[in-house]
Formats: structure tokens, sequence, C-alpha cells
């Protein structure tokens, strides 16, 4: 017998947010990535994306602001963040 799916369209969210990022940042060219001036500024946490020297740099190279997150908007991160805006450099 023909039953209908009450449930309706199952998803599986997780799944598609582990994709959505890599899938995006493999779409851009290669040469975006040699021209500082076409990388835009991004905040980052302090806690995560700073934690050793080698991510802290790596971070650095691709114009991610270290934030430290439950510090609220009046923090050194958004100071930069907003003179990079007012310098058109976002």
């Amino acid at each position: 017998t023909f039953r209908k799916n009450l449930d309706g369209p199952k998803e599986n969210k997780t799944d598609s947010d582990r994709l959505d990022d890599p899938l995006l940042w493999g779409s851009i060219p290669f040469k975006c990535f040699l021209s500082l001036h076409r990388v835009r500024w991004t905040l980052g946490a302090q806690e995560i994306c700073f934690t050793t020297p080698a991510l802290s740099r790596f971070f650095s190279l691709g114009q991610v602001i270290p934030t430290v997150r439950g510090a609220g908007i009046y923090q050194p991160a958004m100071n930069f963040a907003l003179d990079r805006l007012n310098e058109g450099k976002w």
C-alpha cells in the first residue's frame, strides 16, 4: 500500500555546515589570495585562531583580526576593524 510521508523531507544540517566553508574557499581563484588588497578583513576568536605561533602567523596573513569573545564591542580588535572600515579596506 502507498503511504504518504508525513514527516516531510529529512535534512541533516550538520553535514551541510561542514561543507560550506571549504566549498566557498575552494571556489575562489588562487590569484585572489596573492594580493592582500583583495582579501577581506575578518574577525576571529583569539582563543581559537591564535593559540600557537604558527596559527597566529597563518591567520594574520589571512587578515583575521584576533577578537576576544565575550569582551564586547569596546576592545582593540573592534577599534582596528573600524579603522580598516574607515580606510575603505574592508
